[in-house]
């Protein structure tokens, strides 16, 4: 069992940051040994971890800044999910949501073209570009659909790409129209599932503005 306790220890992710990424390296070069398994998970904690440590102490001054403290920590929480996704996915399959987190970071590191080129590797690509299953609840295809949405606008393999993000949440909203209502009724927690939902939409907002201004050079209503 992988010892956990060393998600909390910063300097330790770091370096692991910088051991991935040194083999990754010598990897482009001579056939290399699988990583080892308990430090990619450790990494992978890690980076969670300091996703939801950087979210919860974002500030409304950071929500406009380019800089200062919550920029740097929106790039070092990336630098822990590139090094954990790329070392990551030619030996195991790599989940939506970690991909997702780390696309929120990147593009709040503004870092936008690393991400692209990460998002454009075959076999992230094809988790990317998986359909949504119609058998998970509500919630989850909602996340599932936003975070594919958003990274497909991140993505960028030309115009295609923004406007199938287009089309999802699209088709989204038809289908919340006739599914929400009767989800939220039967919901144990109706008002923390309605509070999550709604983080969803706006990011789900967040990502049609953006591809309406990749597309057409120009926000919703001309905002």
């Amino acid at each position: 069992m992988a010892d956990v306790t060393t998600i909390f220890d910063g300097d330790y992710l770091d370096r692991l940051v910088s051991q991935f990424d040194d083999e990754l390296f010598q990897a482009s070069f001579n056939v290399t040994d699988r990583p080892d398994t308990e430090q990619l998970l450790q990494l992978k904690l890690g980076s969670m971890l300091g996703y939801e440590e950087w979210v919860t102490r974002l500030t409304p001054e950071g929500l406009t800044s380019e800089g200062g403290d919550d920029g740097k920590a929106a790039n070092r929480v990336f630098d822990r999910w590139l090094a954990y996704v790329v070392t990551a996915y030619p030996h195991k399959p790599i989940e939506l949501r970690d991909l997702f987190l780390m696309s929120t970071s990147a593009l709040w590191a503004r870092r936008p073209t690393e991400l692209r080129h990460v998002l454009r590797l075959a076999p992230i690509s094809a988790v990317v570009d998986a359909d949504t299953s119609g058998d998970h609840g509500w919630p989850s295809r909602v996340r599932e659909t936003v975070s594919r949405a958003l990274m497909l606008v991140a993505r960028q393999v030309g115009r295609n790409d923004v406007e199938r993000a287009r089309r999802r949440v699209d088709e989204l909203r038809e289908l919340q129209r006739s599914v929400e209502g009767d989800w939220l009724s039967d919901a144990e927690r109706p008002e923390q599932s309605a509070l999550e939902l709604l983080a969803l939409y706006h990011c789900a907002q967040a990502t049609i503005v953006i591809a309406d201004y990749v597309l057409d050079g120009a926000f919703i209503d001309g905002r």
